[in-house]
């Protein structure tokens, strides 16, 4: 038999409570990495070069005599430019549609008027999660980035609106004339990296750096840069074929997602620069360039009032730009 409660409960609404959880969670998002792992430039306003030489060594019997010079020194440049980019928004504190009208607003101080982003819990979370999209971001835009509109896979949305900023190293590699000089992977392999074919195809690209790059292979910052599926797909091969021998990155706690191709020195790299691509790039770290003005500005910004707007803006300037300096040293796997 039901129990009928004596309460007349029809003019109210059930109690969410909104307040006891004092902050607000920021959306998860990859750290930028390859920063750290390539050479960076600063204090670059528009355009820089980066030289470089190359040499023909020519070795010939030693004698007396007038001896004719042999071999030749070539002098070369690849010109690094910056993209000015910007993030700007607005923030109203007060009127409709406004942090006052909902939760937030129990925790604002008193009267109407704001000088600063407010309430403190919103300010600490907004501006976390600003700081983790600018890094994803540049990260994007170092790899995938064309102002010519050339994809190189399925990138998410909150991505591929952003590609026409500023060119990447996949732009460079394979929409300029770097691409005349960038050795492409001619194996057999194609598509993603699958815990099939994962063993044979990374063995495949170290296999063809070893014959058509010599000159890099002893090196020891020797990168294979990949997206974060084909990376744990690759892990996940190895596991499967039972090499749990394999050797991590000794500075793994510092860049995470890297490890050691075993029985080689060449380090395959996740970055989320790479997300929807199965290009793979192979090269050494110091050849590959990242340009901008001033250092750390990529995650700077300035949080103002306007008297005239009565509004919070929030404003993110920064300056990036990319260059491969021996585009002959990169092995380029297309996924094609």
């Amino acid at each position: 038999m039901a129990f009928n409660s004596s309460l007349v409960l029809n003019a109210l609404t059930q109690y969410i409570d909104q307040l006891s959880f004092d902050r607000i969670l920021t959306e998860i998002v990859l750290e930028g990495r390859t920063g750290k792992l390539v050479q960076n430039q600063r204090g670059i306003k528009y355009a820089r070069t980066v030289n470089t030489t190359i040499s023909n060594l020519v070795i010939q019997p030693a004698g007396c005599g007038l001896i004719s010079p042999t071999g030749s020194v070539t002098l070369n440049q690849q010109t690094l430019t910056v993209c000015p980019l910007m993030v700007q928004e607005s923030i109203c504190l007060v009127g409709p549609g406004s942090l006052e009208q909902y939760w937030l607003g129990i925790k604002m101080p008193e009267g109407s008027y704001y000088d600063q982003l407010t309430p403190d819990v919103f300010a600490k979370a907004y501006m976390a999660d600003k700081i983790n999209k600018l890094q994803d971001a540049n990260e994007f835009l170092v790899w995938q980035g064309s102002t010519t509109g050339a994809t190189f896979g399925v990138a998410p949305a909150y991505q591929a609106q952003n590609a026409a900023q500023c060119n990447g190293f996949l732009h460079t590699l394979t929409q300029t004339s770097a691409s005349m000089s960038v050795v492409f992977y001619s194996g057999t392999y194609s598509g993603a990296i699958t815990t099939s074919n994962g063993l044979g195809l990374v063995d495949s690209i170290v296999d063809q750096l070893t014959n058509d790059i010599q000159n890099i292979i002893d090196q020891e910052d020797i990168y294979m840069f990949m997206s974060f599926p084909n990376y744990r797909s690759y892990v996940r091969a190895l596991r499967n074929a039972n090499y749990y021998h394999f050797t991590a990155m000794e500075d793994q706690d510092t860049i995470g997602w890297t490890i050691l191709v075993p029985g080689t020195n060449i380090r395959l790299v996740a970055t989320s620069g790479l997300v929807g691509s199965n290009y793979i790039v192979t090269t050494l770290g110091s050849n590959l360039y990242i340009g901008t003005d001033a250092e750390g500005e990529e995650n700077s910004f300035e949080i103002w009032k306007s008297q005239d707007y009565n509004t919070i803006f929030f404003r993110s300037m920064w300056k990036l730009g990319v260059v491969v300096a021996y585009p002959q040293y990169v092995l380029l796997y297309t996924g094609n």
